[in-house]
């Protein structure tokens, strides 16, 4: 569980510092990406509720789901990566 817990401090970490950039370099598209942010952490808490004991095959479950999720944002979620070019 203690790998779980790490994986989403990190997350939350990288989002927190994704936004921070995102807002000085003026991203137009950052209102929209902090929904997919806080989206993806609203799931992730309701799996750290609901899950006392993870083992080796639920966490590759939640690889997927999150895989999947990521998969599916739209290509102009990351334009600001090209905004900041």
């Amino acid at each position: 569980m203690q790998l779980v817990h790490q994986l989403y401090d990190n997350m939350r970490y990288h989002f927190g510092h994704e936004e921070e950039y995102m807002a000085e370099v003026s991203f137009e598209g950052i209102d929209q990406h902090k929904k997919i942010h806080g989206g993806i952490i609203e799931e992730m808490n309701k799996l750290l509720n609901e899950s006392k004991d993870f083992n080796i095959l639920e966490l590759k479950l939640v690889r997927e789901e999150f895989k999947e999720k990521i998969d599916n944002i739209p290509p102009d979620e990351y334009n600001y990566v090209k905004h900041t070019i």
